[in-house]
């Protein structure tokens, strides 16, 4: 079976694809705040991921991270699942 080049575009367009996200470069994020913004990944990952920078500031026992720091994100993983 063959598919349409424009058509996998397009599927693509509707169903993978996400919008890019606009953060302040100077505010400070949460990792709740990260997650609601649409970035991709959620809190939790955030917090556990350890290829996720460190936080910009602590104050207060809250970590957050600059707007700017989204440019400096990790790279989703990516499973190989082998042939057996």
């Amino acid at each position: 079976m063959t598919y349409d080049p424009a058509d996998i575009d397009q599927w693509l367009a509707d169903h993978i694809e996400r919008q890019a996200v606009t953060l302040k470069p100077a505010r400070l994020y949460t990792a709740h705040e990260l997650e609601e913004a649409g970035i991709g990944i959620t809190a939790g990952t955030i917090r556990a991921d350890r290829r996720w920078p460190a936080p910009d500031n602590t104050a207060d026992g809250m970590n957050r991270w600059f707007g700017s720091t989204e440019r400096s994100l990790p790279s989703p993983v990516r499973v190989r699942r082998s042939s057996l």
